[in-house]
């Protein structure tokens, strides 16, 4: 969506924060407030920053994975000055069931870690971050916001107490959580793909472990996978159908696999095959 976009329903109002602020904020019509967390400057000239979304009592957002229901968010950096990469390190949502469908996502305060690589680490750096997310109670909404502000490379340290709590639960490699080989099996029908993806573990893990498939394809369209366990391997199938028939050519290389349970996430960032 267009970061000059009018907000999709008059609830979602914007505000402009003043430049230069320390953490500058927008609101959403008293329901979402969001703001810039400066954090702190890294040996390496990085940044560690964090993007705060805080909600009304009973009302919450979303994970980067959405789910079966909700608004996936979106973060528009283009408009930033001496940005050279920003990474998330997004913190362990929770898992909610709302009318027979499960999401992700956050309820009351999402404290969201970013890592920002400045393109010249001696300069400032000017964030004009166009943020689009979705606020959900009985009803769902969208928010649009504008967070502007200029960190110094030079600036005192601000809210790391919040980051690192928040970093403390963001997603585990593979190599942390004991993972020891990923396999992923696609099966064409003519119609679309059935694939199945099985990731085993050095121990059996906990039961209750879901596996959630992506692919950097946006013409691919995966339906939510049925997760089971096989003594240490979690197991996971689901259905690949594409917008037109040359995208079923899938590199297995582009599957993400995402498994989250109430204790942790694991990122798990291609789905290698067999052999």
């Amino acid at each position: 969506m267009s970061r000059h976009t009018t907000a999709l329903l008059a609830t979602c109002l914007l505000a402009a924060a003043p430049a230069h602020a320390q953490m500058a904020r927008v609101t959403a019509d008293g329901i979402a407030e969001a703001g810039f967390i400066e954090g702190w400057r890294t040996a390496d000239g990085a940044r560690i920053a964090a993007v705060q979304i805080r909600l009304a009592p009973g009302w919450h957002t979303y994970w980067r994975i959405p789910g079966e229901t909700g608004i996936p968010p979106q973060f528009d950096w283009s408009q930033s000055r001496n940005i050279a990469s920003v990474r998330y390190e997004w913190p362990q949502p929770g898992i909610f069931d709302a009318n027979g469908m499960q999401f992700f996502g956050y309820e009351g305060e999402l404290v969201l870690p970013v890592r920002i690589t400045p393109t010249d680490p001696s300069k400032p750096i000017d964030i004009d971050l166009g943020l689009f997310y979705g606020i959900c109670k009985d009803i769902c909404l969208p928010a649009e916001q504008t967070l502007r502000t200029t960190v110094a490379p030079d600036d005192a340290p601000s809210g790391r107490t919040m980051i690192e709590a928040a970093l403390a639960t963001r997603a585990l490699t593979p190599d942390e959580a004991g993972v020891e080989t990923v396999d992923c099996h696609l099966r064409p029908d003519g119609s679309g793909i059935d694939l199945t993806a099985a990731v085993t573990f050095d121990a059996p893990p906990a039961a209750g472990q879901l596996t959630l498939v992506e692919s950097s394809d946006p013409s691919l369209w995966i339906a939510p996978p049925e997760s089971h366990l096989e003594g240490s391997t979690l197991v996971a199938e689901a259905r690949i159908n594409a917008a037109h028939s040359g995208a079923m050519l899938i590199d297995r290389k582009a599957i993400r696999l995402t498994v989250i349970d109430a204790r942790r996430v694991i990122d798990i960032p291609s789905c290698v095959a067999p052999g």
